[in-house]
């Protein structure tokens, strides 16, 4: 084609290039323009990437124009897609900040003008650094597409087209709320909610008021083989690939209109614009629904991949972030009050010494946990759940599925009854020796048909079921495939995805690391040396399990503790706060106090990158036995785990890290705990490469903010009153004075010699027994007998954890009192302990005073340099009056525990704080 000819044919396109509004031609399309706007774009693509005086260039203003001819021209041309991606917008850092280039996808999203067909072919050709933009409110495109008022079917394809394409965006935030993609989309969606409140009841009444539920599987479930279609690539390379992750959109799409619209008719049965209404929610729900599992999966998968050091800034991808498990905690929400757990191990080495469960137990144990509807991954050790007699059908189930267990049926099926449906990994650890156990014996792994039967009704991308063969390794690589096969014709039948499954080799089978668990041998041990118990723990062992047995009194209502006319703050049970190396859920004794937590700084390299290390498993025993000693002070606390970094020196000695330490007391101190226990000492060192000032700064702040609102203890370091306790940390910061430093004494009750000095009260510390009902799973470095200030730090954090479930219940009893009297709700007893008694205990002048009161220092002649907080003389007589062996009827001793709490906390004390 000739230079004049070229002009001749460029002319009416074109126009004046010099005129920001003449740059596109806006005429009809005909045949023979279509076919000049396609060369032009493929010989001269130039031509279109000038811009005028606002940045908009041909394109940018043809689908602003919503000149869909001109566009689907563009694309059919046969443009290179580097050449179309600079006209889609900047595909760089550097191009952005030289460049005033406006951004097409920003446009596409705001005009109806252009298909869906083509916005989706768009969206796959823009580069990623494009689709990760950020307008000036720092919304990228996907925040825009994803909110919940546009999740409509016909914009499915397209929202996925920016999930698939534009990682980058799930590193992005808005600049005025600081929303992730996925809080963007949850923040739309309950603004909606509250629109739909504010209805007038009249209209809302026409829809009836039975609560829909999600009837369409389509949108419940998230096939597995569709995930894997989309693919877990950031960002695939040919057009090939990317469109594979949206063929299966349009099935999606056919499937909801389909179904919806054959069961809306009969469903509503009203007039028709409701069920319109109605029909169109529900559609918008049940996409929307899709739509944040989506997002929420694909950042989930995202925590698996390694990402390259570094990407040029040149280069048309943006620079992710590592994604870990923190981060995609934070992606789902900012309020760390509402963040579920995103995954479950109870592998071999958070479980701690025993492979053999007892299923009630640990259901018990893990009643408070919450989970997410998706989980990074699930991974269980060697383990086996303690045999039980089985019934005929049982017996003959057993029969039918062939050889081997069934022990992870039931944990998979506790799994979904927690509403967990999506695990990305699934690691399982099937058949081992028992090489620790005094008769060595091989665990049958689990036959194929239990483990399909398992996981059929979940969504799992990956397998990694590490199954030990009975028989060689050649009977395994011939039956694999087939087993595979089996488990994903199984899920096909109802619908499900196929599941990725990981083949190991044998030798990884029978590693170390997975099967050297340890069992006790509890019935080769004799009985343990006996040590004469304190009068302390005697007294307290018999008035707090009275406490524990207290009954309801017939007159009550039936949820008393928990009852509507309860304020709210007499509803809520006891916490403590345990921070130490976390809780093995499995020792029997706690299982009911303890059941939520979170670990800090401690992360497992193992699965994904910065996965902590599970909180229900203490590293040594320690915080085990720390919380064992809280519940036997108060049976009926509830106990929060937080789970801290360890550390070994050079010389094997284990310590905290500072890190850690200030990370759990910044959490803690923005929840509501009563109580906060501490039974460590982290020693300031201000130089080198341990310098840890800058976190122990931290770890004050934190607590000194705790201080205003929960009762802090800590222990004495435990070295000695010739040496100076200022640098050793809780237990030395200068700025907080509202904090229970506790050290150790000994069984006569003096001071144990390594406490020091600057101990505001001293507790049992040397030679603490467990009770003998009461036996503890410890690890090798812990005994039944312990001895130090850390052991009377948790005695004393029980004990006002005892003290407020005293006054608690007197207030509860007095509330139903009053009710019973028909006094009303606002009534109260005269001089009776109530909701504003539980308040004020809650201050640690308060608490100091009770201690002050239940030690009788001013009554018995002890002088406050002694500092033992004695119990005899308050609890001895108390604890025989409630007991199962009292005189007193259920009444008088209600009525005595309301005595006890007025004792403790007097008229004067409620008055001075109530002001």
């Amino acid at each position: 084609m000739s230079r004049s000819n070229r002009a001749v044919l460029t002319k009416p396109l074109l126009k004046v290039r010099s005129s920001p509004d003449s740059i596109v031609w806006k005429g009809q399309e005909a045949r023979r323009t279509v076919w000049l706007v396609k060369r032009l774009s493929l010989e001269y693509p130039q031509l279109l990437e000038e811009i005028d005086r606002q940045g908009n260039g041909a394109l940018f203003l043809a689908i602003q124009n919503q000149m869909q001819w001109f566009v689907d021209a563009v694309l059919d041309s046969g443009i290179s897609k580097i050449a179309l991606q600079k006209l889609l917008g900047p595909v760089n850092e550097t191009e952005e900040k030289t460049k005033n280039k406006s951004n097409c996808i920003f446009a596409l999203l705001k005009t109806n003008g252009i298909t869906a067909a083509t916005t989706i072919r768009i969206i796959e050709a823009a580069s990623e650094y494009t689709l990760s933009a950020q307008d000036e409110d720092g919304f990228t495109p996907l925040h825009h597409a994803a909110q919940y008022s546009k999740c409509r079917p016909k914009k499915l394809g397209i929202i996925t087209a920016l999930i698939g394409g534009g990682d980058g965006a799930f590193d992005k935030h808005t600049r005025k709320n600081h929303f992730s993609v996925y809080q963007q989309h949850i923040h739309t969606k309950q603004r909606n909610e509250d629109r739909k409140k504010r209805s007038s009841r009249a209209q809302r009444g026409n829809f009836g008021s039975t609560k829909w539920q999600p009837s369409h599987p389509v949108m419940q479930q998230a096939s597995a083989s569709d995930m894997k279609a989309r693919g877990p690539q950031l960002r695939t390379s040919t057009d090939d690939e990317r469109s594979k992750w949206f063929a299966e959109d349009n099935k999606y799409l056919s499937k909801i209109m389909e179904q919806t619209s054959s069961t809306t008719a009969t469903e509503i049965g009203a007039n028709e614009k409701t069920a319109k209404i109605v029909a169109d929610e529900k559609i918008l729900e049940e996409t929307a629904d899709y739509v944040a599992k989506q997002l929420k999966l694909h950042y989930f998968r995202s925590t698996f991949r390694q990402w390259s050091a570094a990407t040029p800034s040149h280069s048309n991808q943006t620079q992710p972030r590592l994604r870990t498990h923190d981060s995609a905690l934070n992606f789902l929400s900012q309020n760390v009050t509402e963040q579920p757990a995103i995954y479950f191990d109870l592998s071999a080495s958070s479980k701690a010494d025993e492979q053999t469960i007892n299923f009630k137990t640990f259901k018990k144990s893990f009643d408070g946990v919450v989970f997410d509807p998706v989980l990074l991954f699930a991974k269980f050790g060697q383990l086996e759940i303690e045999p039980q007699d089985l019934g005929p059908r049982e017996a003959n189930r057993r029969k039918l599925d062939g050889p081997g267990r069934r022990d992870m049926l039931q944990f998979f099926q506790w799994l979904y009854d927690k509403g967990v449906r999506n695990i990305i990994k699934v690691i399982v650890e099937d058949g081992a020796t028992h090489e620790a156990s005094p008769v060595a014996r091989e665990i049958l792994p689990h036959s194929d048909e239990v483990i399909v039967q398992a996981l059929t009704r979940f969504e799992i991308e990956i397998l990694d079921w590490r199954k030990v063969p009975l028989d060689s390794m050649k009977c395994l690589e011939k039956n694999f495939e087939e087993f595979v096969q089996r488990l994903n014709n199984n899920r096909a039948e109802i619908g499900y995805g196929s599941i990725a499954v990981k083949h190991h080799s044998f030798d990884s089978r029978i590693s170390d690391r997975y099967y050297n668990a340890r069992l006790r041998n509890t019935e080769a041990s004799g009985p343990s040396k006996r040590i004469d118990e304190h009068k302390w723990l005697t007294v307290m062992d018999k008035f707090s399990e009275a406490i524990h047995q207290l009954k309801r009194l017939n007159w009550f209502p039936q949820e008393y503790l928990n009852h509507k006319t309860l304020p709210s703050a007499l509803k809520k049970p006891i916490t403590v706060a345990l921070i130490d190396d976390g809780v093995n859920f499995m020792h029997e004794a706690i299982s009911e106090n303890v059941g939520q937590g979170k670990s800090f700084g401690n992360s497992d390299e193992g699965e994904i990158a910065g996965v902590p290390q599970p909180y229900h498993g203490s590293t040594t025993g320690h915080g085990t036995l720390m919380a064992y000693m809280i519940r036997r002070i108060c049976p009926g606390v509830k106990i929060f785990v937080c789970k801290l970094d360890m550390k070994r020196t050079e010389s094997g000695k284990e310590y905290f890290t500072g890190e850690s330490a200030a990370a759990a007391a910044d959490h803690v101190s923005k929840h509501d705990f009563d109580v906060i226990s501490m039974s460590w000492s982290i020693v300031r060192n201000d130089s080198g490469y341990s310098n840890n000032t800058e976190a122990l700064t931290k770890l004050q702040s934190a607590l000194l903010a705790a201080s205003h609102k929960s009762l802090l203890f800590c222990s004495s370091p435990d070295i000695g009153a010739a040496t100076s306790a200022n640098t050793y940390y809780p237990f030395g910061c200068p700025e907080i004075k509202k904090m229970f430093k506790i050290g150790a004494a000994k069984a006569d009750g003096t001071r144990y010699g390594w406490s020091g000095n600057e101990c505001d009260f001293i507790l049992p510390g040397e030679n603490v027994e467990v009770k003998e009902n009461h036996h503890m799973i410890c690890s090798d470095e812990l005994d039944m007998v312990s001895t130090g200030s850390s052991v009377a730090t948790a005695l004393a954090a029980g004990l006002a954890a005892l003290i407020l479930h005293c006054v608690r219940l007197g207030a509860i009893y007095n509330v139903h009192s009053v009710n019973r009297a028909g006094f009303g709700s606002q009534g109260t007893l005269e001089n009776g302990v109530r909701e504003q008694t539980l308040r004020v205990i809650k201050h640690h002048e308060a608490m100091h005073k009770a201690f002050v009161t239940i030690a009788g220092w001013k009554d018995s002649g002890y002088s406050e340099n002694d500092r033992r907080l004695g119990v005899e003389s308050f609890f001895t007589k108390p604890g025989k009056d409630v007991g199962e062996d009292s005189e007193l009827n259920l009444e008088q001793k209600w009525a005595k525990i309301a005595s006890i709490a007025r004792d403790l906390v007097s008229d004067n004390m409620e008055s001075k704080f109530s002001k």
